[in-house]
């Protein structure tokens, strides 16, 4: 039906319904072998095919990472942005999508980055779409497209991000800012001063998602292995002051344990000249986020040199992407089952949660007449039914 121009559109449909009901189906269509066919369609010029398209490609990358590989060779980022940022109003669920589809192919690979690195101007305005999850995603695009930077103007997209951190209303949203922030401190030599001027915004947030991404990004400064000499230096002597506060009075336990953990990575030497005077670290304003796009520049993001690449254990890398991932990929309306392994949401006293309940139990009798079936066949013995 693919290959039939007139049934294309309905073929592509019912292929989007079969999506919705899970990763199974979406491991089972690319099983069938219809990758190089969807692949081919992205050449296709017809608008009609864009809204299906993006969201079948959310779905297919979504589950099988290696697919960016021949994704990128076809430059597919591209149908991507220009739907995106096109003419043409989008949805809000095609916002997602796209931007889904962007962060994905940067996530790890390389080749991806450099060819998103010249379109990040077009990602910053959507910063301020309405919908809190299109906001969530575009820092995470932001974020990804940051982890291996080469050459790249960043002083607009980083004040966005400051401003995005300080003042959105989403929590889930600020945190997806301040991993974007993260990954760019990370990734550039000036990004120490950065790190050191939001520790307001980082730690002193309300909701310990937020905190918890701000101590993994300055995870990410102070244990650089660049990093590490100068440690009694001004902006990362507060770092590690600001750490040791968190430790002592963040009142919330797992964040305690990141900074200990942090903190024992850490020279001893550094940790006992980290008694400063605390400065000015509240949440920035319109007045002091000027001073802080100012003090940054137009800087542009070296190449990263393998010896100053920052490893870090599992416990201080940020789950925010598979988590922003897995929620996206999970089917909408799915009814918790028996054998489900995360069954979220399930409540017993609904009339859903009865009906599964119900479903259940009818489950176990069935299975359990079967297994006695199977005995008694094993055994020789007829069982007689009343």
């Amino acid at each position: 039906m693919l290959l039939n121009q007139a049934l294309r559109l309905r073929a592509l449909r019912l292929l989007t319904a079969f999506f919705e009901l899970g990763p199974y189906a979406i491991n089972l269509t690319l099983n069938v072998g219809i990758f190089p066919y969807v692949e081919k369609l992205l050449q296709s010029p017809a608008p009609e095919l864009r809204h299906v398209l993006v969201s079948i490609w959310c779905k297919i990358l979504l589950l099988d990472k290696s697919c960016q590989v021949d994704l990128v060779k076809v430059h597919g980022h591209a149908y991507f942005l220009h739907h995106l940022v096109g003419t043409s109003p989008v949805s809000t669920s095609q916002k997602i999508q796209s931007l889904a589809v962007l962060a994905r192919l940067c996530d790890g690979y390389v080749p991806a980055q450099d060819l998103l690195h010249p379109h990040i101007g077009a990602i910053i305005p959507i910063l301020t779409d309405v919908d809190p999850n299109v906001r969530l995603w575009a820092c995470l695009v932001l974020g990804k497209s940051w982890e291996h930077c080469i050459n790249m103007e960043v002083s607009a997209a980083s004040a966005a991000l400051v401003h995005v951190a300080a003042s959105d209303p989403s929590p889930s949203t600020r945190a997806a800012a301040v991993f974007a922030l993260g990954t760019l401190c990370k990734s550039q030599s000036n990004g120490v001063l950065l790190a050191a001027q939001m520790s307001g915004s980082l730690v002193e947030d309300a909701s310990p998602l937020v905190r918890r991404e701000g101590i993994l990004a300055y995870a990410g400064v102070v244990l650089r292995p660049g990093n590490i000499s100068p440690l009694e230096e001004g902006d990362l002597k507060f770092l590690l002051h600001v750490l040791t506060q968190v430790q002592q009075k963040d009142p919330f336990i797992p964040i305690r344990r990141l900074v200990k953990m942090i903190l024992a990575r850490v020279p001893t030497v550094a940790l006992a000249s980290s008694s400063v005077v605390p400065r000015e670290n509240s949440l920035p304003t319109s007045t002091n986020l000027d001073t802080i796009t100012t003090s940054m520049g137009n800087f542009s993001l070296p190449a990263r040199d393998k010896a100053d690449t920052v490893v870090l254990p599992p416990q201080l890398q940020s789950k925010l992407y598979a988590w922003a991932a897995a929620e996206l990929l999970t089917p909408s309306g799915k009814i918790p089952r028996e054998d489900d392994h995360d069954p979220t949401g399930f409540d017993p006293l609904s009339s859903e949660g009865q009906l599964t309940m119900q479903r259940s139990r009818n489950y176990a009798c069935i299975r359990a007449t079967a297994t006695q079936l199977g005995l008694g066949k094993d055994n020789g013995t007829c069982f007689k039914w009343i």
